[in-house]
């Protein structure tokens, strides 16, 4: 492919084939054949890429527990430094203030007393903040359960100066494991001896109920097996559990309004009784009164009640000749202001002296015919 030029415009010789292309302007071809897109392309994975380094530097810091503060590096020297592993904190006073950097091993010489055999160097660093001391003492203690150690700095006696950076703690100034170990129990030997003796008693009581313990593991073992015989019906229980509470679930709002009607109820309740508290107790003191007024009239009581049958016999007698009441008054005394009236419904007779058994037959009219039924009634009025 060749370009030829000519007046009318380019073309581009392709074999035998000539491709002609409008004439342009000067310098207006290479504008069409620029990219405005790209620097904004760049600029995208530009910054991309420096937030992806951030987020990773992060990460990894995050994931090795880096210390990117300015610190100060130490050594302490020990006997033994077994379970102490680079990483591990380093505390003053409970507070982590750097990391164990390494361990190392020193085979003898000075550093190691002259004792003739090894010892282990421990590398440290202390935040730029604090600073350990040429009186300052190194331990090893446990951090957790699981056996993870830390390394302690302790302040020492009084009196010390800055130790440099660089500057090392040793062997005669550190507190190996074991010894802290023994700090953790000592004063406390009554204790551990009843905490051994009570896991003895444990131990000893589990033995002698070995049969015991035979029994109960033998008969659920029996209780498994009954369940697996019966698994089906366990598993439609577990379901029918299942469908109540999905059936109480959806019947939540209505369960609710249950609830709140009784509290309702329990309120109001709870208000009527307040109210009824005061005439309820006085109409219980009044019954008690009036069981013990009965209980003081009792004679007069049984009085009435056994007179009670002939004064059903005379009102039987009364109406016993048909729908009208045969009754006679003997005497009606009727009082006024001032003397009192008497008036005599017996003839003849004044009150209050009457006849003896003055006969109800032929006192009206002085007829012998007697007035009503002498079968039923009194034959005389006194």
């Amino acid at each position: 492919m060749h370009p030829v030029s000519g007046d009318g415009g380019d073309s581009v010789v392709e074999g035998d084939h000539h491709l002609h292309l409008p004439h342009l302007p000067h310098g207006e071809h290479r504008a069409h054949h620029a990219h405005p897109g790209l620097r904004w392309i760049i600029v995208k994975v530009a910054i991309f890429t420096a937030l992806s380094v951030v987020i990773t530097s992060i990460v990894v810091t995050s994931l090795l527990d880096l210390d990117v503060h300015p610190t100060h590096n130490y050594s302490a020297i020990f006997a033994d430094a077994a379970g102490l592993q680079p990483g591990d904190t380093v505390r003053i006073a409970g507070v982590e203030v750097g990391k164990v950097a390494g361990v190392s091993l020193i085979n003898g010489g000075p550093l190691c007393g002259h004792t003739g055999t090894g010892c282990a160097r421990i590398s440290f660093s202390l935040d730029n903040t604090q600073h350990a001391t040429t009186t300052s003492t190194a331990t090893i203690h446990f951090e957790n359960l699981l056996g993870q150690r830390y390394l302690a700095i302790l302040p020492g006696s009084p009196g010390g100066a800055t130790l440099r950076s660089g500057g090392v703690i040793p062997l005669s100034q550190v507190n190996e494991l074991s010894e802290s170990i023994i700090d953790v129990f000592s004063g406390e030997s009554s204790t551990v001896s009843s905490l051994v003796s009570e896991t003895a008693s444990i131990t000893n009581n589990l033995a002698d109920r070995q049969a015991v313990l035979n029994g109960l593991l033998t008969s659920l073992a029996s209780l498994l097996n009954a369940v697996g015989v019966h698994d089906t019906q366990v598993g439609q229980l577990i379901g029918n559990f299942d469908t109540l509470v999905r059936g109480l679930a959806s019947s939540k709002t209505q369960l609710g309004s249950a609830i709140s009607n009784l509290s309702t109820l329990t309120t109001t309740v709870g208000n009527l009784l307040d109210q009824t508290a005061v005439p309820f107790h006085q109409d219980f003191v009044a019954l008690v009164g009036a069981t013990k007024s009965l209980e003081n009239n009792q004679g007069a009581i049984n009085s009435l009640l056994q007179g009670f049958p002939g004064l059903i016999n005379a009102v039987a007698k009364i109406g016993s000749d048909g729908s009208w009441v045969n009754a006679y008054i003997c005497n009606l005394t009727v009082n006024l202001s001032g003397p009192p009236l008497n008036i005599s419904l017996v003839p003849g007779a004044t009150f209050p002296t009457y006849p003896a058994d003055i006969t109800l037959g032929g006192l009206i009219g002085g007829g012998p015919t007697a007035i009503g039924n002498q079968a039923v009634h009194t034959e005389s009025c006194s």
